[in-house]
């Protein structure tokens, strides 16, 4: 399976001639005509002309020795500051009550949803049961969370205790996050294994799953690193250099120059095609996109098996996982 999600690391370390100050770009975005297009820098200046000097210092690409340059493309790009993903929000119009309209947004399935239930949700009315799963609850025995989007697909999330495979970490009690608790990772390594069952699915539908996670409280920015993820959901002997790419856990910041001496000042811009870069959740959490699947017309039961590596040997001691959330895209 391709899960295309890849972006390619690149690991270009470079400054601006008559600066001493170095920056590195790791990630970088596969353009349409198969080039690799990093950012740099954003310019602010309002002269017509800059004299503009960059000067690469090295390239520290495992993957080859050799970085074949094109050119430097300068376009247009929008400031994204401090973006907040926001839950959905559902649509509360059109203002009708009959069951007949509501029912078509759920599943349909719906019925056998309700027997997870139980005892634990009242409702009335179609529509109440409509925002009531919209709004999401715990399932098996608490261990997953179970909720629909605004267009009624299943969505769901799976907590670190059964996703995480490794039993030497330490644990938080959080009674105000859906599972109570959270892992504490101390290793440069960690495996996600679980299984999607077919239930939680809805078919036809493209899935993202994502590491819902907290940085360290005393984080970094340089402290943050490049992850590699390692798709081992079919197992094979050869290792597949198309099953691998790069997330990062904090999202990078690009240097600014403006014009008044101060290119050392760093803002953060974020294009919102650059893949695997992570967003803030409106709970207070940290999400990013590690893995796609496609369901068909009959959803099966899917296997997930990554295993996530910090690159450059660095340490992902502190990070705080609640665990795995898929959605549709």
């Amino acid at each position: 399976m391709n899960p295309k999600i890849k972006s390619p690391y690149v690991a270009l370390k470079y400054h601006l001639l008559g600066n001493t100050q170095s920056f590195v770009v790791s990630l970088a975005n596969e353009r349409e005509d198969g080039w690799l297009m990093a950012e740099l820098y954003v310019l602010t200046i309002e002269s017509r002309n800059v004299d503009l000097e960059i000067i690469f210092e090295c390239s520290r690409n495992h993957f080859s020795s050799v970085l074949v340059v094109e050119g430097i493309e300068f376009r247009p790009m929008e400031k994204v500051e401090d973006e907040v993903l926001e839950d959905e929000k559902v649509d509360m119009q059109p203002n009708l009550d009959l069951d007949t309209f509501w029912e078509q947004k759920l599943p349909l399935d719906y019925e056998e949803i309700l027997e997870w239930l139980k005892d634990e949700v009242k409702w009335t009315t179609k529509k109440e049961l409509y925002f009531l799963l919209c709004e999401g609850f715990p399932i098996n025995n608490g261990q997953e969370w179970f909720y629909l989007s605004k267009d009624g697909k299943k969505c769901g999330m799976l907590p670190a205790r059964t996703t995480l495979q490794n039993d030497k970490w330490r644990w938080l009690s959080i009674p105000e996050t859906r599972f109570g608790e959270a892992v504490v990772l101390n290793d440069e390594r960690f495996a996600i294994v679980s299984e999607i069952k077919s239930q939680l699915l809805s078919p036809q539908t493209r899935y993202a799953c994502y590491l819902v996670y907290q940085l360290p409280e005393n984080h970094h920015v340089s402290d943050v690193p490049i992850v590699l993820v390692m798709d081992k959901t079919l197992s094979t002997y050869v290792w597949d250099l198309t099953d691998f790419w790069f997330i990062h856990l904090l999202g990078p910041q690009t240097p600014v120059i403006s014009g008044e001496d101060d290119a050392n000042n760093r803002k953060q811009y974020r294009g919102r095609n650059m893949k695997g870069l992570p967003q803030a959740r409106k709970d207070g959490w940290m999400e990013v996109k590690i893995w796609e699947f496609q369901t068909g017309f009959v959803t099966l039961t899917r296997f997930m098996s990554l295993e996530l590596t910090v690159f450059d040997h660095m340490f992902l001691k502190g990070l705080i996982v609640q665990g795995i959330e898929f959605k549709p895209l």
